[in-house]
């Protein structure tokens, strides 16, 4: 698997709410979504991807969501991750392709979610960092860097909306 289909595949999003909520990433995910966005390599060219996305919601409250990122080259990747609400604001979640538990954290219209994954060059651990902001549509600018042993290696660009149907 490539660094690009390590990293571009986690998407946390929200829900469209009055300004005054902050964003609920498990509230967002619950349903169709689809993000379309790029994944610039440090040394490479840029990488084009779409997602889309299916959340259903579990008992407890927690939100499995199923994704699918398509590359530009042809190559589909496919995830799975569960987030679920730790306290006001914060949340935890596990994935197919995560190290262990990610967390997110949200501070008005932004959620800063870290993870880690395997998969980096020499056998280290990549850190993903994605600042979610909300937009005026209702969607979401997602962006931020991969880090490799505190370096940064790519950096994700994404905007992510709801949609209807599956």
């Amino acid at each position: 698997m490539t660094l690009a289909a390590l990293t571009a595949a986690a998407v946390v999003a929200t829900t469209p709410s009055p300004a005054s909520e902050p964003l609920d990433p498990v509230a967002f995910f619950e349903g169709a979504t689809r993000g379309v966005g790029t994944l610039h390599v440090r040394g490479r060219n840029r990488q084009r991807f779409t997602v889309t996305g299916r959340g259903e919601r579990e008992p407890g409250g927690a939100v499995r969501l199923s994704q699918a990122i398509r590359w530009e080259d042809g190559r589909v990747d496919r995830r799975v991750c569960r987030m679920w609400r730790v306290g006001p604001g914060e949340w935890r979640g596990r994935g197919t392709d995560m190290l262990g538990e990610g967390r997110a954290e949200a501070v008005g219209d932004t959620v800063v979610l870290t993870w880690r994954r395997a998969g980096g060059p020499f056998g280290g651990p990549l850190t993903v960092t994605q600042v979610l902001r909300r937009r005026a549509d209702g969607g979401l600018d997602n962006a931020g860097p991969v880090r490799l042993w505190g370096v940064t290696v790519a950096r994700l660009e994404e905007r992510i909306m709801r949609v209807e149907g599956p």
